[in-house]
C-alpha cells in the first residue's frame, strides 16, 4: 500500500534539517568575520596573549601573533573554524580511511591511499624539536577551535563526531598533497617500463638523454650534448621480474618538452648573496 506523505510534513521536515545544520555549522557568512582568539596557556613560563585575525573581502584570514608558535596555533584554529570538515576528510584520505567516512564505497580508493602510510611513523619520529613544537601548537589551535565551533554540516548529515586532531594526521595530509603534486608519475612508470623492455641500448639511451626539443643539453653548457654513460638499470630493478615489451608506451610519452612548470633555476653569481637559487611549482595547486 503507498502511502503519500503530506506537503506540510515535508516543508517541517526541510525546515528541521535547515536549522539543524545552521546549528552545527559554521554560518557560511562567517569566514568574513574578523576574530580575536585567546588560546590556553600555548607553553610553560608564557603568558597567554590573545592572537588577532583580520579577514579581508574574500574570506582569506591574516593571523598576527607575538611568538611564531601562537601565529601556528591561530593557523590551526581558523582552519578547523572555516574548513572543519575538510580537514577531516584529507585527513581519511591521505590514511586510507575514507570508507570509515563513506563505507563500502571508499575501499576502492582507500587500498590505493593506504600506500601513502608507509614508515609515516618513522618520518613523524624524525622530526626535530622545533618542527613538533610548532606542529603541537597548531594541532592544539585545530582542537580547540573544534570544540568550540560544534560539528560542521556535513559532520551533522553522516552522524558523526570530530575526532581530536593528532600531528600524524598532519604529516600524513602533507604527503597526500606531495603525492597530489606529483604529476609525473606517469611518466616515470613509463620510463620504467621501457628501462625493462628488450629495446637496444641504443634506443634506451636516445630516449633518456638529457636534451630538450631544441637539443639543448639540461645539464652542462647549452647547445652541447651532455656526455652520458650507457643505460644501465639499478640493481634493485634487474632483480625484478621484466615488464613485457608489448607494454611499453611510445616514446614521446617520456619526453618533458615545455611542460617545465615554474621551474627556474638563477647561478650563484647573479645572486645577492652569492648563493644559486633553484625554485620548483611555487604554485602548489590545492584541488580540495
Amino acid at each position: 500500500m503507498n502511502s503519500v506523505v503530506p506537503r506540510t510534513q515535508i516543508m517541517r521536515l526541510i525546515f528541521v534539517v535547515a536549522m539543524a545544520m545552521l546549528q552545527n555549522a559554521c554560518h557560511p557568512f562567517s569566514m568574513f568575520k574578523p576574530a580575536t582568539i585567546k588560546p590556553t596557556q600555548l607553553s610553560e613560563n608564557s603568558a597567554t596573549t590573545p592572537i588577532k585575525v583580520a579577514v579581508d573581502s574574500y574570506g582569506i584570514p591574516f593571523i598576527k601573533g607575538s611568538t611564531i608558535h601562537e601565529v601556528m596555533y591561530g593557523l590551526g584554529f581558523m582552519h578547523a573554524r572555516d574548513r572543519l570538515f575538510q580537514l577531516d576528510l584529507l585527513r581519511h584520505a591521505a590514511q586510507g580511511k575514507t570508507s570509515e567516512l563513506f563505507g563500502e564505497r571508499g575501499l576502492f580508493y582507500d587500498k590505493k591511499l593506504r600506500l601513502l602510510t608507509y614508515r609515516l611513523d618513522d618520518q613523524l619520529n624524525a622530526m626535530s624539536e622545533e618542527e613538533s613544537s610548532l606542529l603541537d601548537h597548531y594541532i592544539r589551535g585545530v582542537n580547540e577551535s573544534a570544540k568550540m565551533r560544534g560539528r560542521s554540516a556535513e559532520h551533522f548529515l553522516l552522524g558523526i563526531q570530530f575526532e581530536e586532531f593528532t600531528k600524524r594526521d598532519v604529516i600524513a595530509i602533507a604527503r597526500l598533497q606531495t603525492w597530489q603534486l606529483a604529476s609525473d608519475v606517469l611518466a616515470e612508470i613509463t620510463r620504467l617500463k621501457i628501462a625493462r623492455s628488450n629495446w637496444s641500448v641504443e634506443s634506451k639511451n636516445e630516449l633518456f638523454m638529457p636534451l630538450d626539443d631544441r637539443n639543448s643539453s639540461i645539464l652542462g653548457t647549452p647547445g652541447k650534448k651532455t656526455a652520458f654513460r650507457a643505460f644501465e638499470l639499478p640493481g634493485y630493478i634487474k632483480q625484478s621480474k621484466p615488464e613485457a615489451p608489448s607494454m611499453v608506451a611510445a616514446p614521446e610519452e617520456i619526453q618533458t618538452g615545455g611542460g617545465a612548470s615554474n621551474a627556474w633555476a638563477v647561478e650563484g653569481r647573479l645572486s645577492s648573496d652569492g648563493f644559486a637559487m633553484l625554485m620548483n611549482d611555487p604554485h602548489l595547486i590545492h584541488a580540495l
